[in-house]
């Protein structure tokens, strides 16, 4: 068989030089993709590397912003440590000119030629001097524990602001400085008449208000509650509220700065005034007069008499009489500070002075109660139809029942609360006892000291309530934290 070579290499050559030429254009096609997808990739990262700059920016923003109100903040609570500071040593310069005053009446004592008053007198510097030194005035904490805080990536800036700032508060925050009365000595002698006392004015103890512990209340054993009377008492069933208003006047007076003249009208206590004000329709007060009872920082509480009330002063250690037109007049002056008061009979008024106790006041002096260690820290008062008394333990958490004899009788002190017993104050409508309770409640006991009514007042304030008063028809008034003031009828 004959066959053409030349002709067969050059068919081969031809189909070769097509394979090639084929082979080239699918390289310079897959050459031309790999360009393509490299140019996208190139463009992807610099949009990204973009957006991730104005990220940057915006966090960067988002930290100065966040650093700014977190160094006003900073500065806010160092300025109140230092208004602490201030504060406290104020304290200190006050007790200091105190001590003064009562070292000077002891020189002027020395040459005193009545010896019965100069050693009940001296006595009584001796304990007054020994409370001053060991008062319990302690000055804030030079600095808090340390912190730290870091960003949270995609937490927002209000978010981040107030976990820092939240860190700062609950660090800074502590107890203020807490008004304590030292527990006093034994009497060595019990002071016989109030006569001797009158000679010399009495010099102002170092003796602070009491303070708010929170303590767990003491229960003391119930006592036999005393006979019902023979007259009918009133029942009852519930406290439903009317009205709730601010009023004028110093909110921090909780235990007694309340006197109530008629279902509208009543009396406030404030720092250094007592203020009368009438609610209408419901939701208005208007302020009816206002009397000074001292020039200065005093705290004012009130009780109702037949033909006016009287004021105790707690700065000024004195109880006044104000007349029904508002005129003062000075029923005496006292040793101890006092808080809650009740009349007892004409021209004689029980007196709370908190850990030093309690006091009949006339206007011959104060003579001290024996309650036979039953109560801790009388804060307020109050008398029944029977005569009983009934005194508030805020320190003990408790209420205790006397008869006018001062025999305990009965020792009211709930401990199936959802708090502890905080009683801050009791008023009378002549049946039945009201206290209030600091943790959020009103306690309506009758002659005997029995609950009758537990009303929470949850729903009627946040606070309190603290001190409670009585119209002469039975409406309640309850003052809360703030000055907060709410009625209710006892249905």
């Amino acid at each position: 068989m004959n066959v053409d070579v030349k002709a067969l290499q050059k068919r081969i050559l031809e189909k070769l030089s097509g394979v090639r030429l084929t082979n080239d254009e699918s390289l310079s096609e897959n050459k031309r993709i790999a360009e393509g997808r490299k140019q996208t990739l190139l463009d992807l990262k610099k949009q990204k590397h973009e957006e991730l700059e104005k990220h940057l920016e915006e966090l960067h923003k988002q930290i100065n912003v966040a650093g700014a109100k977190i160094k006003d903040h900073l500065g806010k609570v160092m300025q109140n440590e230092i208004d602490d500071l201030v504060k406290f040593n104020g304290e200190m310069e006050r007790e200091m000119k105190k001590n003064e005053s009562l070292c000077s009446e002891a020189v002027e004592l020395l040459a005193s030629k009545d010896y019965e008053y100069v050693v009940r007198r001296g006595q009584e510097l001796c304990d007054q001097l020994d409370a001053s030194l060991k008062a319990d005035l302690k000055p804030p904490p030079e600095e808090g524990p340390a912190f730290s805080a870091s960003f949270i990536p995609g937490k927002t800036d209000p978010d981040m602001i107030e976990g820092i700032c939240g860190k700062i508060d609950v660090m800074s925050k502590k107890e203020p400085a807490p008004q304590t009365t030292p527990a006093p000595r034994e009497e060595k002698l019990a002071p016989k008449t109030i006569g001797a006392m009158s000679k010399k004015e009495p010099v102002p103890t170092t003796t602070l208000a009491p303070r708010e512990e929170k303590l767990a209340p003491k229960t003391l054993p119930v006592q036999s509650p005393s006979p019902a009377s023979g007259a009918a008492q009133k029942v009852v069933g519930g406290l439903r509220r009317t009205t709730s208003v601010s009023v004028p006047g110093d909110g921090y007076v909780w235990w007694g700065g309340l006197c109530v003249v008629d279902d509208d009208t009543a009396w406030v206590g404030g720092e250094g005034v007592v203020t009368q004000v009438r609610v209408t329709g419901g939701q208005t007060v208007r302020v009816c007069k206002t009397v000074r009872v001292c020039d200065g920082e005093s705290r004012s509480y009130l009780t109702r008499t037949d033909d006016g009330m009287y004021v105790s002063s707690n700065g000024e250690r004195k109880v006044y009489r104000v007349s029904e037109d508002g005129q003062l007049s000075l029923l005496s002056s006292l040793t101890f500070r006092p808080v809650g008061l009740t009349p007892l009979s004409p021209g004689c008024v029980l007196v709370c002075g908190g850990s030093k106790g309690l006091y009949e006041v006339t206007g011959r002096g104060a003579q001290r109660v024996d309650l036979g260690g039953s109560v801790e820290s009388p804060c307020d008062v109050a008398v029944n139809s029977d005569g009983d008394i009934a005194v508030v333990d805020f320190d003990g958490g408790r209420v205790c029942i006397f008869t006018r004899e001062y025999k305990l009788v009965h020792t009211y002190s709930p401990t199936d609360m959802s708090a502890p017993f905080r009683p801050s104050g009791v008023t009378c409508d002549g049946d039945n006892l009201v206290i209030s309770d600091w943790h959020g409640a009103i306690h309506v006991l009758d002659r005997r000291g029995v609950c009758l009514v537990v009303h929470r007042t949850a729903g009627d304030c946040v606070e309190g309530p603290g001190c409670v008063a009585m119209s002469p028809s039975g409406r309640l008034w309850a003052m809360f934290w703030g000055g907060t003031v709410c009625i209710y009828d006892m249905v």
